[in-house]
């Protein structure tokens, strides 16, 4: 059996349904890296966006915290 040396691998043999062009697909508890406090290999933070569904499915998105510039990046990095 093969290993996965970066541990990117999010399942195996998973069927998923059909994704039509207007599908919205997310996968939830994903990207420490972005949150680690040693701020792994100096990448600039992506941005972090919140979702709703209201009770009539309409799907709302909110921006919790932008992305981080290379000027955020520099700054931090003093």
């Amino acid at each position: 059996m093969a290993q996965d040396i970066a541990g990117d691998l999010i399942a195996r043999a998973r069927p998923l349904p059909a994704l039509a062009a207007d599908d919205v697909m997310a996968i939830l508890d994903i990207g420490a890296y972005c949150f680690s406090p040693y701020h792994f290999n100096t990448l600039p933070e992506p941005a972090v966006h919140g979702v709703r569904t209201g009770p009539r499915g309409d799907v709302r998105f909110e921006l919790l915290r932008p992305a981080q510039t290379i000027d955020d990046l520099l700054t931090r990095s003093r």
